[in-house]
């Protein structure tokens, strides 16, 4: 059975991990081109973890949504990145992301 007290720590944990998935888009999408549609000024729609074979490794993957008034219509982009990202700091993934774009 589900507590009050579980159900205000998942609340309070689950701001704090959109929070830290927010700041980690943004900073991609700044180092690295091939991150461009993983942040619009909309916002995310989700994130949500699971495994990604290419990299063996887990991953966050997001949904972005952006809606274009003149067209009428909507457009939803989706990215990822390693779920490691969440707890390593700006600093690391900076250089990791200049790193692999020299060897690319």
């Amino acid at each position: 059975m589900t507590t009050e007290k579980d159900v205000r720590k998942y609340i309070k944990l689950k701001d704090v991990f959109d929070n830290r998935c927010v700041e980690v888009a943004q900073l991609l999408s700044k180092l690295d081109s091939s991150y461009y549609g993983i942040w619009h000024e909309h916002g995310v729609i989700s994130f949500y973890d699971g495994y990604n074979n290419r990299a063996d490794e887990e991953y966050i993957y997001l949904a972005s949504e952006e809606y274009y008034i003149g067209h009428g219509r909507n457009e939803i982009d989706y990215s990822e990145f390693p779920l490691r990202y969440l707890w390593t700091d700006n600093e690391t993934i900076k250089t990791e992301i200049k790193k692999r774009g020299i060897e690319k």
